[in-house]
């Protein structure tokens, strides 16, 4: 289903999907994610850490902890965070 990613942190992200999240979804559930760039497509590879309303964005979505690989990636496409994390 298309998303936003409306947050990015050192470990993983908040998303946003576009449509209604299914009842089904929950903490603990595997979830891919297909990033386009102009630089091309990646995937990563989380799971949900928790799913409600953020305050800050104003919206319902999920916090997703990516996998060590996925991080690496989201290294690669936000530099910035190497300064936080350990890449």
């Amino acid at each position: 289903m298309p998303g936003e990613i409306c947050d990015v942190s050192v470990e993983g992200l908040f998303l946003v999907s576009t449509t209604a999240i299914p009842d089904e979804v929950g903490v603990g559930d595997s979830m891919q994610i297909t990033l386009r760039t102009k630089a091309g497509e990646e995937t990563m590879a989380g799971i949900v850490r928790w799913r409600g309303f953020h305050p800050t964005h104003q919206a319902i979505g999920c916090g997703i902890l990516l996998d060590e690989a996925s991080v690496k990636v989201l290294h690669r496409l936000f530099p910035v965070l190497r300064q936080f994390g350990q890449s």
